[in-house]
């Protein structure tokens, strides 16, 4: 239902009294808003920042996609072109003043981003990637796997990290998809391995068949202990859960003489509002985008890793600055030293040297622990309010994902609000619908699958098995994604089963560093007037959106049919 003007704009029907009295309402919480949360802000300068560094090119549009992508300021982009204006930059693998330059600029920035995680430059690299994807990718390609090897991992994994699987197992590596709760009751016991959910034939459920040994080497029997890895988000990107950081040790506490196990603790949804400390959480293994940390520059990542297990990745492919040497007929190559060796071809160097201005925007901020509690006050107001948003009839307007009700939410909940909009009686609207109508009202809402299949079943109660074959019922009727429904089968009121409508997608708001009351506020008035007591009669599904009832335990999830999910 698309708007005809933007949220702060005048109505068009020029009925400057209800507007007046919004604007009243509006300026009253806000200040209710600060005299409870004084950590908003950075000591009373956000709104001023926001209207030099943000404000001339988002107009009087609210961002609310801070997961998505960080914001970045206008002076930091200025910054920027002031430094490749006056220095002279050139490719860093050569002895000439622009390289030498390059060179110093580009190490004093990993330098500077393993102080920023709080890592021992003695315990770990820092190796420059296209994107936490490239970082991840290139962890799954270079892991010792072996036959006796387990990828384990949290269900509730970006696609990005279930990726992984698919080096696994073409090492002859099992794959074991966990719930939560299935870690902690591994991680209580005392089995050195998951995966005890087994079926009549003694596969692993939902998985691939257990391995034959844990005593086997990555590669060749005796070679040396097998290596499993074990991977979960420390934010989940769908709907800003906080999983424990205590899981890093208690996995890595698993290993045995024979079998080690090392932890993939995915922080790129995480940094950006929350301090890395890898002397506090001494992962193996962390993935970083930088866009969505500073908002700028795109195209690069970065991996830490520890290198007592940098010394056993497999590289295979190298190229430019990877390899210090090689002989062209003969096979015989000698790797560089340190990081380097893992970043093939010439690094985006001039990216590199620009994420320096980006740590400097958040060090003005007062550091990554101001910007945590500027976001946490904004983000617990924003639920507060959004919970409580009903319509006529008393009944919630929203459906919301997470754990914001957790008595330690500061803990395991982020600022991060992922929801469905739903009538009067409970039914979904659409979300597509609702995803233009934000667009049209300047609204940046992230809509979709939000790359995280997972998530996306368990909040909306689908199984992954009706999942996947939905996925196939619309490909095989020619219908491309995004998907909008699922009709799946469920027990009836009076017995039996009827169908019931589920979303294929959400709404995700999620907080950042550049946020503000305002943004707050637009995002509630608009869902508020817009969808209060709006009906969900009129809307209607397909023949290929009715999923046939599925057998217990069909939850397999193909990475192929992951391909497909909604756009992230």
């Amino acid at each position: 239902m698309p708007l005809d003007h933007k949220v702060d704009q005048l109505p068009s029907d020029g009925s400057q009294d209800r507007w007046t009295s919004q604007l009243a309402g509006t300026k009253t919480a806000k200040h209710d808003f600060l005299a409870r949360f004084p950590d908003y802000g950075y000591g009373g300068r956000i709104d001023e920042l926001h209207s030099k560094e943000v404000q001339p090119r988002l107009g009087e549009e609210h961002y609310l996609d801070f997961t998505g992508s960080g914001l970045y300021l206008s002076s930091q982009i200025t910054a920027i072109q002031q430094d490749l204006c006056q220095s002279a930059y050139g490719n860093p693998h050569s002895i000439t003043p622009s390289s030498v330059r390059a060179s110093h600029a580009v190490e004093a920035v990993r330098a500077a981003l393993l102080r920023l995680f709080d890592a021992d430059p003695a315990e770990y690299e820092l190796v420059f990637t296209r994107s936490a994807t490239g970082a991840l990718q290139l962890i799954g390609e270079m892991f010792p796997w072996g036959p006796a090897s387990q990828f384990a991992y949290t269900r509730s994994n970006h696609k990005s990290v279930l990726g992984i699987r698919e080096y696994a197992k073409a090492n002859g590596a099992s794959v074991v998809p966990l719930t939560e709760q299935e870690v902690e009751a591994w991680l209580a016991g005392s089995a050195t391995q998951p995966g005890n959910r087994s079926n009549a034939d003694g596969s692993a459920a939902g998985g691939t068949p257990p391995p034959a040994s844990s005593t086997a080497g990555p590669g060749d029997s005796g070679a040396g202990p097998a290596f499993s890895l074990f991977a979960y988000p420390a934010y989940d990107n769908f709907h800003g859960k906080i999983s424990p950081a205590s899981w890093v040790q208690a996995v890595q506490a698993r290993s045995t003489p024979g079998h080690q196990w090392r932890v993939v603790w995915d922080t790129a949804a995480y940094a950006p509002c929350h301090p890395v400390s890898l002397r506090q959480v001494p992962a193996d293994f962390i993935c970083i985008s930088f866009y969505k940390l500073f908002g700028f520059p795109t195209g690069v990542g970065a991996l830490a890793m520890r290198k007592d297990i940098a010394k056993h990745m497999r590289k295979v492919y190298w190229g430019g600055g990877s390899a210090n040497y090689a002989v062209s007929s003969l096979d015989y190559t000698l790797l560089s030293d340190g990081p380097e060796r893992f970043e093939d071809g010439t690094l985006p160097f001039l990216d590199i040297i620009s994420l320096r201005h980006g740590l400097q925007v958040f060090e003005m901020l007062g550091g990554v622990g101001a910007i945590q509690r500027h976001v946490d006050s904004l983000g617990q107001y924003l639920y507060e309010q959004a919970s409580q948003l009903l319509h006529s009839n008393g009944a919630p307007l929203l459906e919301i994902y997470g754990d914001h009700g957790r008595t330690d939410r500061a803990e395991r909940q982020g600022s991060t609000l992922t929801f469905s909009l739903l009538d009067p009686s409970g039914e979904y609207l659409s979300w597509q619908a609702a995803a233009q109508a934000m667009m049209d009202a300047g609204l940046h809402v992230r809509s979709g699958g939000l790359c995280n299949p997972g998530s996306l079943c368990d909040a909306v109660g689908m199984s992954e098995g009706e999942m996947m074959q939905l996925i196939v019922q619309k490909l095989r009727a020619g219908v491309q994604p995004p998907w909008e429904w699922a009709v799946v089968q469920r027990p009836a009121p009076g017995g039996g089963m009827h169908g019931v409508r589920l979303p294929m997608g959400v709404l995700r708001v999620s907080l950042g560093h550049m946020s503000r009351f305002e943004d707050v506020a637009a995002l509630l008035s608009f869902l508020s007037r817009t969808y209060t007591d709006a009906s969900a009669a009129r809307i209607h599904t397909a023949p290929e959106d009715e999923v046939p009832l599925q057998l217990p335990g069909a939850c397999a999830f193909s990475a192929a049919a992951a391909q497909h999910l909604a756009s992230c």
